[in-house]
């Protein structure tokens, strides 16, 4: 009787081992797809390694006479791209674009794992061909949201195990976008590892500020967070209505009320 559940198991494995190398193959052959079309003399990827070369001169960061293609993320994440910066457009693109279908296979495979259907490749092949549309269009871009997304999903499996380990991986994505450092709110809530993890965030945290301001000087960061808040300050508000904005400030501009409505367009939004 001991039998059946060592075959079962056995054809459990074999089946997530194909879903796995057919995940990686798909993803791989859509990110050199887009890489050889268009990803690799893309500007978003570009704005990465303008500032990446900028960081390793000491040079300002924060130029409003970049117009739209300004870097708009915090000094830290020009010093985590810098080594890229090294590399011609074309072979930093391909590294990216080869990241992020590692990423984005890990993604498809932790979140099976986690509705406990991994192990079927029709429900993956689903799930994949509903996500399509965006994977492609983010391949297509040369953006790192998929490297963010398994980072924060990295995160969250290390949370209880490797709290440590978790709230840097987390830290990681944060200094690229901000808002990943709401998931370390809720670390709070889980006790003594959630604790651990969220002093790991901000010790990481800490000490990539700590890195940028022995290139730039305490002066020099300070200088940095002060053009990098200015910089905001100039080119959000004009954004808030574009039709690449998915928050809750580009619903209610598209539906409800303009901006220049005042205080009763910021009544809307909360």
């Amino acid at each position: 009787m001991s039998v059946q559940p060592a075959f079962a198991g056995d054809a459990d494995t074999r089946s997530r081992r194909r879903t796995k190398v057919a995940l990686s193959l798909v993803w791989a052959a859509a990110a050199l797809q887009a890489w050889a079309t268009r990803a690799h003399h893309g500007r978003d990827l570009g704005v990465f390694l303008t500032a990446g070369a900028r960081a390793l001169r000491g040079e300002e960061l924060y130029r409003l006479l970049d117009g739209h293609w300004c870097f708009k993320y915090a000094p830290p994440a020009a010093l985590l791209v810098a080594p890229l910066s090294l590399l011609s457009q074309a072979a930093a693109s391909l590294l990216v674009a080869l990241a992020s279908a590692a990423a984005l296979t890990a993604v498809f495979l932790w979140s099976g794992e986690e509705v406990e259907s991994g192990s079927s490749p029709l429900s993956q092949a689903l799930v994949a061909a509903l996500a399509a549309p965006y994977a492609l269009h983010l391949l297509a871009l040369g953006q790192n949201d998929a490297l963010l997304v398994a980072l924060a999903l990295g995160s969250a499996r290390l949370a209880v195990r490797a709290p440590a380990r978790s709230g840097a991986l987390l830290a990681i994505a944060a200094l690229v976008k901000p808002p990943y450092a709401l998931l370390v709110a809720l670390s709070a809530l889980d006790g003594r590892p959630g604790l651990r993890r969220a002093a790991s965030f901000a010790a990481a945290v800490a000490v990539a500020f700590a890195l940028f301001a022995l290139r730039y000087g305490a002066g020099g960061l300070a200088g940095e967070l002060h053009a990098w808040r200015a910089l905001l300050g100039a080119t959000t508000p004009p954004l808030l209505c574009d039709p690449q904005n998915q928050s809750l400030w580009a619903v209610v501009c598209t539906y409800l009320v303009l901006p220049s409505a005042g205080p009763r367009y910021l009544v809307v939004v909360e």
